[in-house]
């Protein structure tokens, strides 16, 4: 795994990029894809090691983030790119009711099946938290 970040003025739109693995005196250029099924045999496919990247010119709101965790969630690291601030909310945050200093706050997926503390408090707190209806 590896992170490509734009050079700096780079304009929005969409860029081919491709990879390449130089290995001692070998070099490959192609990803694998493998095809694994119980009723067929296995099948390995190696296209070009090519995407597709787009360049956004991204521009948020400054607003306060409240976040409450679900399972296998990478939403706050994206959030956070994207420059704001993210507050992980706890069971006691939850249990207190009062979020109004968030601006925004967003539930990660699954979160009702990963949180009883949450389940917990959604009855009494998004009715009284001042964040009904925003």
């Amino acid at each position: 795994m590896f992170t490509v970040v734009p050079r700096a003025g780079t304009a929005p739109g969409t860029y081919p990029l491709r990879a390449e693995a130089i290995v001692g005196a070998q070099t490959s250029d192609r990803t694998e894809q493998v095809l694994t099924y119980p009723h067929i045999q296995t099948h390995r496919i190696l296209p070009e090691a090519e995407v597709q990247v787009r360049v956004l010119d991204l521009r948020v709101a400054p607003v306060r983030v409240g976040y409450v965790m679900g399972s296998g969630d990478q939403v706050p690291d994206a959030i956070k790119r994207m420059g704001l601030e993210v507050t992980m909310l706890d069971a006691d945050q939850l249990a207190s009711g009062d979020l109004a200093r968030f601006d925004t706050i967003v539930v990660g997926i699954r979160a009702s099946e990963a949180r009883p503390d949450f389940v917990a408090s959604h009855g009494v707190c998004w009715p009284t938290c001042g964040m009904a209806g925003r």
